[in-house]
């Protein structure tokens, strides 16, 4: 089965109405595609030289490591928690493309529900 960030707007829209929020879960493949390549470099930059057999790494490639660290730690931080992204009447929780994979398509979704939204005032938003 595919992920609802996978799927189409028509998709969306009838999971809103029939529920009232649409929940994107992290789609794995994303997140692993964008992680991978940063954690290459950061082994690379790392374990090329103990395997070359050059001396420990200096102060240089420690700070190095730690930016990577940093700059992984999101996505990482994601893919251990699995939070997903949320759509609701409240608004929307935490999305990236990690959660859809059409953006302008999704753009295009959150612009009917706002007009729907404001055309049709219900209890919630008072």
């Amino acid at each position: 089965m595919r992920d609802v960030g996978d799927v189409s707007a028509e998709v969306w829209d009838e999971e809103l109405r029939r529920t009232g929020r649409v929940v994107f879960p992290l789609r794995r493949r994303s997140a692993l595609q964008a992680l991978l390549p940063l954690l290459a470099v950061a082994v690379l930059v790392v374990l090329g030289p103990l395997l070359a057999g050059a001396p420990p790494p200096d102060v240089d490639v420690l700070f190095v490591v730690a930016a990577y660290a940093v700059l992984i730690g999101p996505p990482v931080y994601q893919l251990v928690t699995q939070r997903p992204a949320v759509v609701d009447l409240d608004g929307i929780l935490r999305l990236s493309q990690r959660n859809v994979r059409d953006l302008p398509e999704f753009r295009g979704w959150l612009g009917t529900v706002l007009a729907d939204q404001r055309r049709t005032p219900t209890s919630h938003s008072s």
